[in-house]
């Protein structure tokens, strides 16, 4: 009998399988919000270049003549609405990775639910796991995500500054989840780091 030359983990393959699924969602929920984005933004242009050029107002106005509405304010609304959405996926997706991560480390080293991540680093580390040395950045990232409070952007702005354009280390924010900004390829940055920060499918044996 010929010996295998790899050696094959559950673990691996259900945290690499994992990764895989969520980067599909993301991408397809990522392509339908920005398509229908970039929609809206073209019907409003369309609409502001209608009434410039002496088009008729699409919208609804009382007995007196005031507007109630107007399409422009409608479609600046839906642009706004998107632009959220997007962001609020982009942000969800981050927060599942790192969570898809800590579990599948608790998995594969038997480091208990409430065991901290220095601990499920060692332990990943003492497995032969390989980390990357971003993870601490989506660490801090998602913690800010979660918990909301100076501590953790004070962190992510030492750790992965770019994600936190709009402060300067001394203003004060009562919304840091809205303090973050993720462009979608940070998101896939993302997807880089966890993905290889945790077990594989299959391995060499010693």
């Amino acid at each position: 009998m010929v010996a295998l030359s790899f050696k094959f983990s559950v673990h691996g393959y259900m945290f690499q399988e994992g990764i895989k699924a969520l980067e599909e969602a993301f991408v397809a929920a990522s392509d339908a919000l920005e398509s229908a984005l970039a929609a809206k933004q073209t019907q409003l242009s369309d609409y502001v270049l209608l009434i410039e050029g002496g088009g008729l107002p699409i919208g609804e106005w009382d007995d007196d003549g005031n507007r109630l509405w107007d399409q422009e304010e409608v479609l600046a609304m839906h642009i706004e609405t998107t632009s959220e959405a997007i962001m609020a996926l982009r942000k969800s997706t981050v927060i599942a990775l790192y969570h898809h991560w800590e579990r599948a480390i608790r998995k594969s080293t038997g480091v208990p639910a409430d065991g901290k991540h220095s601990a499920l680093i060692d332990a990943a580390v003492g497995e032969g796991i390989d980390i990357s040395p971003r993870l601490e950045a989506v660490r801090c990232l998602v913690n800010l995500l979660k918990h909301d409070n100076e501590r953790w952007a004070k962190k992510l702005r030492c750790s992965w500054p770019d994600v936190l354009s709009d402060f300067d280390g001394q203003s004060k924010f009562n919304d840091w989840y809205q303090a973050v900004t993720l462009s979608r390829e940070q998101v896939c940055q993302v997807f880089g780091i966890v993905k290889t920060s945790g077990p594989v499918a299959t391995t060499r044996p010693n």
